[in-house]
C-alpha cells in the first residue's frame, strides 16, 4: 500500500513537472479541465451510480468550464468567487459537525458543484497568474498531505473524526501543519517573501485542506465507499487527491492577490 502510494506519487510528480515545463499553456490548462471533469465523474458516482446521471453531471461541468473561459471572465470577478468559496467551506464545518445524517441527492449535487467549480477556477487562475506560485501552492499542499499521512502512521493515536474518517488523527494533523509551516518558511526565505503572513496563510490553507478531505469522506461514507476510484494505486481516485485542493486553492488565490503580487 505504502509502496504503491510512493510510486504513484513520484510518477504523478514527474508527469506534472513535465507538463508544466514542456507543454503549452493552452494544453496544460486543458489538462486541468480534464482532471476536474474526472473529479466530477467520481463525485457524481458517490451521488448516484447511473451512467446517464454521471454523463449529465460532467456535461454540465464542461458547459460551466467553457462558459467561464469564454464568457464568464468578462462578467464575474474571480475574487468574489474565491471569497464565496472560503465562506462556503467554513459553513461546511456544520456538515461535519452534524454527521451522520442522510444526505439527499439535490443537496449532494449542489454541494459538489459549489466545491468543484470554484476549485477549478482557482487552480486555472493560479497557473495563469504565475507558474512559480502554482508550483509553490502544490508544494505546500503536498507537504501538508505527506506530513499528515506519515505523522498519522507513525504517531497517530487520538482520532480526529472517528465517524467520518477513522484513520485521521490529531497527531497526523499536527505533523501536517508542522510540515506546511516548515515548507512555508523555506519558500519565504528562498523567494524573499514576508514570512509571517505567508506562514499564517499556509497554516490556514492546511486547515482548509483538512476540511475538504473530511467533507469528501462524508460523501464517501454516505455512499458506502472507501475511495472515490481505483485509478491511482495507493491513493484511490482523483477526487481522493484533489479533495484538499478544492477548498485551499481559492484561499491561495486570495493570498496571491493580497501578498504575492507580481
Amino acid at each position: 500500500m505504502l509502496q504503491d502510494r510512493i510510486i504513484t506519487g513520484v510518477i504523478g510528480l514527474l508527469i506534472l513537472l513535465s507538463a508544466v515545463f514542456f507543454v503549452s499553456e493552452v494544453i496544460f490548462r486543458a489538462m486541468i479541465a480534464i482532471l476536474f471533469l474526472i473529479v466530477g465523474w467520481e463525485w457524481s458516482s458517490l451521488i448516484q451510480e447511473k451512467k446517464l446521471f454521471q454523463i449529465k453531471f460532467i456535461s454540465f461541468l464542461l458547459f460551466i468550464f467553457c462558459f467561464y473561459q469564454y464568457i464568464g471572465k468578462e462578467i464575474f470577478d474571480e475574487k468574489f468567487i474565491f471569497y464565496f468559496s472560503l465562506l462556503f467551506w467554513l459553513l461546511s464545518l456544520k456538515l461535519l459537525h452534524a454527521y451522520p445524517f442522510i444526505i439527499g441527492r439535490p443537496f449532494s449535487v449542489l454541494f459538489s458543484l459549489f466545491s468543484i467549480i470554484p476549485g477549478y477556477i482557482a487552480i486555472d487562475w493560479i497557473f495563469q497568474y504565475s507558474v512559480n506560485y502554482f508550483l509553490i501552492y502544490l508544494s505546500l499542499i503536498w507537504m501538508m498531505d505527506i506530513g499528515s499521512y506519515f505523522g498519522g502512521k507513525r504517531f497517530g493515536k487520538s482520532k480526529l473524526a472517528m465517524v467520518i474518517s477513522p484513520k485521521k488523527t490529531w497527531e497526523g494533523l499536527f505533523l501536517g501543519l508542522s510540515s506546511i509551516t516548515l515548507a512555508a518558511f523555506i519558500i519565504a526565505e528562498i523567494n524573499n517573501f514576508d514570512k509571517i503572513p505567508i506562514i499564517l496563510s499556509s497554516l490556514c490553507m492546511g486547515l482548509y485542506s483538512v476540511i475538504g478531505d473530511l467533507t469528501v469522506s462524508v460523501f464517501k461514507r454516505s455512499s458506502s465507499k472507501d475511495d472515490t476510484g481505483k485509478i491511482l494505486p495507493g491513493h484511490g481516485g482523483f477526487l481522493d487527491r484533489v479533495d484538499s485542493i478544492l477548498p485551499s486553492a481559492p484561499l491561495f488565490a486570495i493570498i496571491c492577490i493580497t501578498y504575492l503580487t507580481l
